[in-house]
């Protein structure tokens, strides 16, 4: 949607746009891609902390996105250890409602956002993990349904 590429690329102006929008709003900024993925999603795997700084002071139907699930699962913690992007991972960490619960969430399959990091070459998210008390070991140690571990990524 028009939601999901503003959201892609920082441009929190237009979702307060679209919000504005009686047409529009809520119903937009809510609806999700095929595969679930929401616009917080989007923008965490950009790496667009803005535009979730925006959600999470939005009202609460669209601030409900930010602990929403894809279709397969993945949180919008899974989507920034995907990019490499820890500025993310930090502002989840650090906000209210989300914290570690969220960074400790896994994925239908039982991926984790080490195991994921993993399958994408981040050792610096990897490292990261390592360094987060309440994530530590215990995070990286997590064995996806398939028994697969961040070294077999």
């Amino acid at each position: 949607t028009i939601a999901h590429e503003a959201a892609a690329c920082g441009h929190a102006d237009v979702l307060k746009w679209i919000l504005s929008v009686a047409q529009l709003g809520g119903d937009l900024l809510t609806r999700p891609a095929r595969s679930g993925a929401t616009i917080a999603h989007v923008a965490a795997l950009s790496n667009c902390v803005d535009v979730l700084g925006w959600i999470a002071i939005a009202p609460t139907l669209v601030s409900a996105l930010l602990k929403a699930a894809r279709c397969d699962g993945r949180s919008i913690a899974h989507e920034a250890a995907a990019a490499g992007h820890t500025t993310i991972l930090n502002w989840i960490l650090d906000a209210n409602d989300l914290g570690s619960g969220l960074l400790k969430r896994q994925a239908n399959d039982g991926s984790t956002i080490a195991l994921t990091a993993a399958r994408n070459g981040h050792t610096d998210v990897l490292r990261w993990v390592a360094n987060m008390s309440m994530l530590g070991v215990a995070l990286l140690a997590k064995v996806r349904n398939d028994g697969w571990t961040i070294a077999h990524e």
